[in-house]
């Protein structure tokens, strides 16, 4: 017999509270994304993580990082015409979840119709608001998401005039849930608040030093010197050699072995790029 004592088990009373209201359905907009385009998706949490709870099991870890320029399509929905549904799959042992999202646009001319003709071969994520507050992600970089898409212009002046969009995906979460950022025409969107700010590009970075020589086990912290100052773009540190120094999130660099190595520091959305030239002396 297997030994299964390492595997996790998270089971947990599930109670609802008198008075709490949980509303059903989904906001009038939904995000939309080209795979192709996402340079990066975040993942499923860490069961092994510290403190790690039932309720953290469907709540994806990180950010959506996309191609310069690129950014999620807004896509305005009728109200109270949109929903997630979710459903389990497959046989004992290796079941899934189906997870699709229908939701009406309104109209069918001509910028809508260019919408589903990009969609109908399209590998895809979508990202949807939910009347809750939470944002609920269908598809992934394992499981993208397809659309299914029909139009329909009615016949008499009280018919429906609508597009309807049904994004179905395959995924080993029931739609996990979403509390990082989104990039936006407009702006970037925090799922965690609803909150879109306006988006403020870099125009330029660099980096203090532009190179450091540093004994093994030290560390230097690399400054930045970022413009304009209100940016809201995320700087993504990494070392050429990881074996030589390390680089933390924060620019801390520390030396491993004797040799050089260059960190390089980018940024999400607009991908300046900054480097700095490390040498790292013995003992």
């Amino acid at each position: 017999m297997p030994d299964c004592s390492s595997e996790k088990t998270l089971l947990q009373d599930v109670k609802f509270c008198q008075g709490k209201k949980s509303l059903p359905g989904t906001k009038k907009r939904v995000y939309i994304a080209d795979i192709r385009d996402v340079v990066s998706f975040p993942q499923k949490p860490n069961r092994d993580a510290a403190g790690f709870t039932l309720d953290k099991v469907p709540v994806l870890v990180g950010n959506f990082v996309l191609a310069q320029s690129k950014f999620f399509a807004a896509v305005d929905i009728i109200n109270n015409n949109g929903k997630i549904a979710v459903e389990g799959q497959g046989t004992f042992g290796s079941k899934t979840f189906k997870c699709t999202y229908t939701g009406n646009a309104p109209g069918t001319e001509e910028e809508v119709t260019g919408l589903i003709a990009e969609l109908l071969n399209a590998e895809i994520v979508a990202v949807v608001p939910t009347r809750s507050g939470k944002f609920r992600v269908i598809g992934s970089n394992d499981f993208p998401a397809e659309a299914n898409l029909s139009q329909d212009t009615g016949q008499s002046p009280t018919d429906t005039n609508q597009t309807v969009l049904e994004i179905v995906a395959d995924d080993e979460l029931p739609a996990p849930f979403f509390v990082g950022t989104l990039p936006l025409s407009d702006g970037i969107l925090d799922c965690a608040t609803g909150v879109v700010t306006s988006a403020t590009d870099l125009t330029a970075l660099s980096a203090s030093p532009a190179s450091c020589s540093i004994a093994k086990n030290a560390t230097q912290q690399i400054t930045l010197t970022a413009t304009p100052s209100t940016h809201n773009e995320t700087i993504t540190w990494s070392s050429s050699n990881t074996t030589i120094a390390t680089v933390d999130a924060t620019g801390k660099i520390t030396g491993k072995a004797a040799g050089t190595t260059t960190i390089i520091g980018q940024s999400d959305r607009t991908h300046k790029v900054v480097s700095v030239a490390v040498t790292v002396t013995g003992e």
